[in-house]
């Protein structure tokens, strides 16, 4: 996970917790499908692009299981059509009734963020796939911070 997503992720999962919600856990399989996308925003589609769909015709819930995550029973995607730090990210996210409600869905328990920039043509994109997977419990420990130095943590079961 690169240091963009990492922070992404974390930052999403303290809004989730100043809304009373319990943290989303990090998963490689909606990451790589995150990332995937957005790659492939910059690298295959036009400039000024952004939408949900990739340049195959795939939605959110397809690359999400043509990534792994097979057992998807609910699924959202946030996307920012351009570079943007985290911050400015989950920030606009937030600033967006419908971007805010995906983060804020209390049916997710897992997350996956991806980061991609062309270059060659200073294009970036964004994405943010949230998920459940009803079989799977996860166990967050301190939001997903990036780190710590403290040997008390909090966790989530």
């Amino acid at each position: 996970m690169f240091l963009d997503e990492v922070q992404t992720v974390y930052l999403t999962n303290l809004e989730r917790r100043e809304a009373g919600l319990p943290p989303l856990r990090w998963n490689r399989e909606l990451s790589e499908a995150a990332r995937d996308f957005a790659l492939d925003v910059v690298t295959n589609l036009p400039a000024g692009y952004c939408s949900h769909t990739d340049s195959a015709g795939h939605g959110p819930g397809e690359r999400m299981r043509t990534a792994g995550y097979t057992n998807v029973t609910a699924w959202g995607e946030n996307s920012v059509c351009g570079y943007a730090t985290p911050a400015a990210a989950v920030r606009a996210w937030m600033n967006s009734p419908s971007h805010k409600a995906n983060m804020l869905d209390t049916r997710f328990r897992e997350i996956g963020v991806g980061y991609a920039r062309n270059l060659s043509n200073g294009r970036g994109y964004i994405v943010q796939d949230m998920a459940l997977d009803r079989d799977f419990a996860p166990v967050i420990i301190n939001d997903e911070a990036p780190s710590t130095t403290s040997a008390n943590v909090k966790l989530y079961i």
